[in-house]
């Protein structure tokens, strides 16, 4: 696929429904752009996908220590999920475990480098949360969680440039767990078993040639 990326925005809560609306439809809008090129590389191939296929959700959301993320850490990205992806008529990405899903594929999809990038961006919000409030990212308002989310996303003074990059592969990792749920495939997106119905007979002309299997290598 050649479509070039684009910038997908961290959709984050407001004061007015309308406003959360409008970015939700803006982040869908790129969302087609986000699989098409960065996820078809990091997350399709290899065994991205088939862990995140086989991956369950926890009940409840959180339930002691992850695999790679203590059980703060995975309290503070819960938190994050649903910032990013907050609640409206859908749940949110902390909803369905987003989560977890994140904690599982760094452990069986991502080395040592990667799983470091999310540990150090939650260690960057807890820093910046207090030496702005004195407290804990997960203690702090959800008004000050997007203050610095915001902060983080668009680089602002108290992040660098790596620490915003970090930011974004990790909201890259909640759109993938997001919009791999059932909620987020069939509730968020269209969602068609068959996309454009399924034609049992296709005429074949006499000099045509047969149909490939690509289908069955993707």
């Amino acid at each position: 696929m050649s479509r070039k990326p684009i910038m997908v925005k961290t959709m984050l809560h407001n004061e007015t429904d309308s406003s959360e609306q409008l970015h939700r439809r803006r982040f869908l809008k790129g969302l087609s752009a986000l699989v098409g090129s960065f996820a078809a590389g990091q997350f399709i191939f290899g065994n991205g996908l088939s862990v995140a296929q086989a991956y369950e959700i926890v009940p409840g959301g959180i339930q002691g220590k992850g695999q790679i993320l203590t059980a703060l850490q995975l309290e503070q990205l819960a938190q994050v999920c649903r910032q990013v992806l907050p609640r409206t008529e859908t749940p949110s990405a902390a909803d369905v475990d987003c989560h977890g899903f994140i904690d599982n594929q760094l452990a069986h999809c991502y080395e040592a480098r990667e799983q470091l990038r999310v540990i150090a961006t939650l260690n960057n919000l807890n820093s910046a949360a207090k030496n702005q409030y004195q407290l804990m990212f997960t203690a702090v308002s959800d008004t000050q969680q997007v203050q610095l989310l915001n902060a983080i996303d668009t680089g602002q003074p108290s992040f660098n440039k790596s620490q915003t990059n970090d930011f974004k592969f990790l909201k890259s990792l909640i759109c993938f767990g997001y919009y791999t749920s059932e909620v987020g495939a069939t509730k968020e997106l269209r969602f068609d078993p068959i996309p454009n119905g399924y034609k049992g007979t296709v005429a074949l002309g006499e000099d045509d040639s047969n149909w490939g299997s690509q289908g069955l290598f993707y």
